[in-house]
């Protein structure tokens, strides 16, 4: 059963803390060590590959599993066939999701968007200029409210692309260009 689309699970619940996005939900059994399986619909087509989990004591209910999006998979796989390895674009910064909350807490301009909160020296992020408290609101023409806005975004980009970063800046809306590197292993 796929009980959700489009679902995210934060860098701290995900395993190897790295943010997941455009998930489905699915109440296949998935637990450590046997991730990978196809989660397929009642055509038997596959729809996508099982990913990761939350365990019952985070969520109070058993078997919430995740999975990737099949074309996302197929992409990937592609990757590696023909160059051995899956490029991925990079920023270089530390993204957290602007919440309600988190203007209020910090007196922040927005309540949604991604706020910068580390750039990593001699990155794509620095190299454009984005500084640590800018709040990204759009990348090229694509708005961007969350974490996950950013990751399916750079999904579909690739390490050289040039694109534009539309940031909130204390208020005052900033544009730069910026140069995707791959991101490091």
């Amino acid at each position: 059963v796929v009980s959700g689309l489009q679902r995210e699970i934060a860098g701290a619940a995900a395993e190897g803390g790295q943010s997941l996005s455009d998930l489905s939900q699915t109440d296949a059994a998935i637990s450590p060590g046997n991730s990978g399986g196809a989660l397929a619909n009642s055509a038997g087509q596959v729809i996508g590959i099982n990913v990761a989990y939350l365990p019952p004591g985070t969520t109070g209910a058993h078997n919430v599993g995740f999975a990737i999006q099949a074309d996302l998979a197929v992409s990937v796989a592609q990757q590696l066939i023909e160059t051995g390895h899956v490029s991925h674009a990079y920023m270089g910064f530390r993204p957290v999701t602007v919440t309600a909350a988190l203007q209020r807490q910090f007196g922040l301009t927005r309540d949604s968007g991604v706020l910068v909160a580390q750039v990593d020296p001699g990155t794509p992020a620095a190299q454009a200029g984005l500084r640590q408290g800018d709040i990204i609101v759009r990348l090229d023409d694509t708005p961007v409210k969350t974490e996950a806005d950013l990751f399916k975004f750079l999904r579909r980009r690739r390490p050289g692309d040039d694109i534009t970063v539309v940031v909130d800046r204390r208020g005052a809306e900033l544009s730069a260009r910026l140069t995707l590197a791959e991101r490091p292993q």
